[in-house]
């Protein structure tokens, strides 16, 4: 009978938790996360592979405004915290979690291994009674590594996208909106939960790394409508229309 996964089989027992949560392992980073998701315990769609601020109430209160090196560290010491409170044989599971939260998986694990091995003294020290933790940490990291590598390798198409993050935005959001009759048109499996999560997986598909997709998004969204020009917020999209006449036109012509 398969064991049903939930708060209580994934994470160790709540006096260890009361020891790691919470716990400064680092009291600075020079590694750099770009992608930086950070829930509030209040968040209805969560579990228990996500990072939460309420672990450090104490240094980050909730209306405190964090700069990018205050966010940065907390990212990083919430990940140590999180992935040692999360019983050793779903470990590997975490990783996953949180890499498939990044448009570049491979560099997000990559940037994980290296701040453990430029922490190693401290995150030696933060394992305590589990002696082996910085090791196996850093060996299922490795392997989720390979993993993606191997992934990356047979899963990419032999074209590349060659226009602006901003263009091949617009277009996956064009297409995560249209409908064919009471579907979708497109169609894609419960791992992708929203707009973002598409953009990611079909940059991957084209060879191309987004960053920030949120930002893009949201740069989008804010484009201002003029009277009479409703289409300012689909610039790429109108200037596919003009491509696809000037195709059939030009093969017409032949």
């Amino acid at each position: 009978m398969m064991e049903e996964i939930d708060d209580q089989n994934i994470l160790l027992d709540f006096e260890a938790l009361n020891q790691i949560q919470g716990e400064m392992v680092l009291s600075h980073c020079e590694v750099k996360f770009t992608e930086r998701t950070i829930l509030m315990d209040n968040e209805i769609d969560k579990n228990s592979f996500d990072l939460f601020r309420e672990h450090y109430l104490t240094k980050y209160p909730p209306n405190k405004n964090l700069s990018e090196e205050e966010e940065n560290l907390l990212y990083a010491n919430l990940l140590l915290t999180t992935l040692k409170s999360i019983k050793y044989r779903y470990r590997k599971v975490f990783i996953i979690y949180q890499a498939c939260n990044q448009s570049d998986p491979i560099t997000w694990v990559e940037n994980f291994m290296k701040l453990m091995t430029d922490n190693r003294e401290a995150i030696v020290a933060f394992g305590g009674k589990d002696d082996t933790f910085y090791e196996t940490s850093l060996g299922l990291l490795n392997d989720v590594k390979s993993l993606y590598q191997s992934h990356h390798k047979k899963d990419k198409l032999s074209v590349s996208w060659g226009g602006s993050p901003t263009q091949f935005v617009e277009l996956v959001l064009a297409l995560y909106k249209a409908e064919h009759e009471t579907h979708n048109i497109l169609t894609y499996g419960p791992d992708i939960k929203d707009e973002k999560a598409l953009i990611s997986a079909m940059a991957h598909k084209f060879n191309f790394v987004i960053k920030d997709i949120y930002n893009y998004i949201e740069s989008i969204k804010a484009r201002k409508e003029i009277k009479g020009q409703e289409d300012k917020k689909a610039r790429f999209l109108h200037k596919l229309i003009d491509s696809l006449i000037a195709y059939c036109r030009d093969s017409d012509s032949l």
